[in-house]
Formats: structure tokens, sequence, C-alpha cells
């Protein structure tokens, strides 16, 4: 399960812009990728933000390996951020054994919640993970018990929808490009 952001200019945009820096192509590059990486860097966060409000896992997690960015360059003027993942491992959500078994937190606004008769173990390889038995015997042990992916928490975030932010981004895009523009001409960066 996957969600894909590509963050391109309008065309229309891009077409006053080649005006105005027609004597530079290489500056116009440089305008429109560097506008193009400064949204889509906001974006990533805000995405980031926002599921971290309903998953409590650390920022890094999520941005090495559920939120991934692919910036623009002078060769290809888009971005793209990629929401991906399996189903998140207990172990990220501070786990607890009890006696009754193993207590986790997923969600910052909500308690703990109890996987009854879990317990955490290491393996032979080193991975530290929430277990649970398959039946009375000590083996063979089930699979490591997951909560949700950040796809699929991300899905569940109404702002978000895919439509509506790509329209917010192409609004926060014309302004930025300005910006760069601006900045170009005034002669601040070279």
């Amino acid at each position: 399960m996957a969600n894909n952001f590509q963050l391109i200019p309008d065309e229309g945009q891009l077409e006053d812009l080649k005006k105005t820096l027609s004597l530079y192509p290489r500056k116009y590059q440089k305008v429109v990728s560097r506008a193009i990486n400064k949204i889509a860097v906001k974006a990533r966060q805000q995405i980031s933000t926002r599921v971290r409000q309903d998953l409590a896992v650390k920022a890094t997690d999520l941005k090495r390996r559920n939120i991934r960015l692919r910036k623009a360059s002078y060769s290809r003027l888009s971005a793209f951020i990629l929401i991906s993942g399996a189903r998140i491992p207990l172990t990220h959500f501070t786990p607890r054994q009890t006696q009754v078994g193993v207590s986790y937190k997923i969600s910052p606004d909500e308690g703990r919640k109890t996987a009854g008769h879990a317990f955490l173990a290491t393996m032979p390889g080193g991975h530290v993970g929430v277990f649970k038995r398959k039946g009375t015997k000590r083996l063979p042990l089930s699979k490591e018990l997951r909560g949700p992916s950040v796809p699929q928490v991300f899905e569940d975030i109404p702002v978000f929808a895919k439509s509506i932010y790509e329209k917010v981004l192409s609004a926060k895009l014309k302004v930025e490009l300005e910006n760069q523009l601006d900045l170009l001409i005034s002669g601040v960066t070279s």
C-alpha cells in the first residue's frame, strides 16, 4: 500500500518564467528546482507532523522508512513524495512487559493498550520483537505483532486527500516560484 504525490509546476507558470529568464536557461532550471524542492520538503514535514498526531513514532523513523522524498533536479523538474511501508512492529510503540502481556501506545492521544499473553523477545539475530505463542507449547512462535501502517493512517486523514493536497501544493508552489525569481533578480542567489 502506498500513496504518491508528484509536485509539478503549472504549464502557465513555467511559460511566464521562461519568458522572464529567456536569456538565462540555467537560471530557469535553478529557480524552478529550488522552488519545487522547498515546497516538497515543507509538504513532507506537514505529512510527517500530521501522521505523528495519530501514531506515536519518531519523525526520523517516518522520514527514513515511510515518507520518502525524491527531490527535483535541473534535468527533472518535479519532486515525488512517496508514502509507503508495511505495518509497523509493536516494538516501535514503546512496549512494556506486564504480567498479563505487553502494553504499547500507538496514538499519543489515547492510552496504552495491552496485547494479552504477548511477550518481548530477542531473536538469535538480535532483533527485538513482541510475539505471541501459537498454542500451549513454547515453540513455534506466531508472527511478530504489528500495529497499523503509515499509508493506512495517512489515508484516514481527510485533509490530505490527494486531489485537495495537490491543489494546495500547486498554490504554494506558485508563490515560491515568485519568491525564488525575486531572490534571483535581487542578486541574493547566484
